[in-house]
């Protein structure tokens, strides 16, 4: 049922029916903004990119007006390095969005911001609205391959000569 006060949120690509109490037929909803929102049939809106649109629809001799706020994460996939961070955002979410890490030993994540604190893989999730959207990071093993190091003796005092250096190659296999 909408009035001038009812704000509908959805997610970029996801479909609504909306109907109007007492009245059989399913209107046929307008959009102001059709990059937004469109109504490709009866009764049904879509959502087709974040942002805000007005949808109105005339019934029983009566203008019904809704806001709908679509809703999306700028990220679907990530990839950190340890010690790294990234920022998430839902798009027209609000203030109010709730972030979680699947896996608090690979990545923290608060107010959208996400920091690699071990290696594997999470997911950062995100509830704004009643609606869950997800964002799959990976943090990689750091791999040493062809890198040349310089060995110094264990004891590490004095100086070392020309005699004493070793030069040391480590290849994975």
């Amino acid at each position: 049922n909408c009035s001038s006060k009812t704000r509908i949120f959805l997610r970029t690509n996801q479909e609504k029916k909306l109907f109007i109490r007492g009245y059989n037929k399913a209107p046929r909803w307008r959009s102001k903004n059709y990059k937004i929102v469109t109504s490709e049939r009866p009764g049904f809106i879509k959502a087709l990119a974040p942002g805000k649109a007005i949808i109105t629809t005339r019934a029983r001799k009566r203008n019904f007006v809704c806001t709908v706020i679509v809703m999306d994460m700028n990220s679907k996939k990530m990839s950190l390095k340890k010690g790294k961070s990234g920022q998430l955002k839902v798009t027209h979410g609000g203030s109010k969005v709730k972030w979680k890490s699947s896996n608090e030993s690979v990545v923290t994540v608060k107010k959208g911001k996400v920091k690699a604190v071990g290696t594997g893989k999470a997911t950062v999730t995100a509830i704004a609205h009643g609606h869950a959207f997800k964002c799959r990071v990976a943090v990689p093993e750091v791999s040493v391959s062809n890198t040349s190091l310089v060995a110094s003796p264990p004891d590490g005092v004095g100086l070392i000569s020309s005699k004493s250096q070793a030069r040391i190659t480590v290849k994975n296999h």
